[in-house]
């Protein structure tokens, strides 16, 4: 189950490449349709990750991106009025 595998793992543990295609045996596993940008946003992500791993192998983007991610969601959802 995905929840088990992901739920626990720290993001500096888990591979773009690897979650993506968990996510994609779900998505035909119950046959859900997808917009076609987040296709092409989810090849592009795989491809930056080998390219990023190639060039600098220490370097993980998802846990460069969570801080990214939380500033997002902070300035969009968690405004105080």
């Amino acid at each position: 189950m995905l929840q088990e595998k992901y739920y626990t793992t720290s993001l500096d543990r888990i591979g773009l490449k690897e979650a993506i295609g968990d996510l994609m045996k779900v998505v035909f596993k119950y046959l859900v349709r997808l917009l076609p940008e987040f296709i092409m946003l989810a090849k592009s992500l795989m491809t930056l990750e080998v390219v990023v791993q190639e060039l600098a192998p220490g370097l993980n983007i998802v846990s460069m991106a969570e801080s990214f991610a939380r500033k997002i969601v902070a300035e969009r959802y968690l405004k105080t009025f």
